[in-house]
């Protein structure tokens, strides 16, 4: 996901709570079977606690539309628009203050995270439900400058390591007489 975030924050003392907009990008490939790309929006917010520790619980839900293009289950080529999906992601993170002045804060974090991406084509134009899972482990580094006001502006690198993932493709949508596959993914990255 590659996301623009607008939201606005409450402060009170070390604690923040966060609510905001997002609008992301997704694609999904299959290298020589099949890629999907399209336009998302959707809703984040988080609850974090700063001190000389950080604990923060952060999720979003986006949805939107992709255009699939590859091939069906025959192996007919096969392009397909305006698919709907939808998909969520719930992460903790803990970490410790690295530095501190008067002008900024650094935490080092790491954490678990979680992310589901539902998928359907209308089986009648040769398309089935795709869900993806993915666990990883998000490892980053936050800079928060300390302000006077509510407002803030901070920056945010990330790395995410991805743990495990699996992909389950209902092919009996497309024809009862297929069997449903469920794929392990061992590689990937964030």
């Amino acid at each position: 996901f590659i996301g623009i975030l607008n939201g606005f924050s409450e402060t009170s003392q070390e604690y923040t709570n966060e609510f905001g907009f997002e609008f992301s990008q997704i694609i999904y490939k299959e290298p020589g079977v099949m890629k999907e790309q399209g336009n998302m929006s959707g809703v984040s917010g988080s609850f974090a606690f700063y001190g000389s520790s950080m604990l923060k619980t952060e999720g979003r839900y986006i949805s939107g539309t992709v255009d699939y293009t590859g091939s069906d289950t025959s192996g007919t080529p096969l392009s397909i628009t305006d698919i709907k999906d939808y998909g969520y992601e719930l992460r903790m993170l803990g970490g410790k203050k690295a530095k501190a002045s008067e002008k900024y804060s650094v935490y080092l974090y790491t954490g678990l995270g979680y992310r589901y991406l539902n998928d359907a084509p209308p089986s009648y134009l040769g398309g089935y439900e795709r869900e993806s899972n993915y666990t990883y482990i998000p490892i980053g580094i936050e800079i928060i400058p300390v302000t006077k006001n509510d407002w803030t502006i901070g920056v945010n690198l990330e790395y995410d390591f991805f743990w495990q993932g699996k992909q389950i493709s209902h092919l009996s949508d497309f024809d009862p007489g297929y069997n449903d596959v469920t794929n392990t993914q061992d590689h990937g990255y964030g």
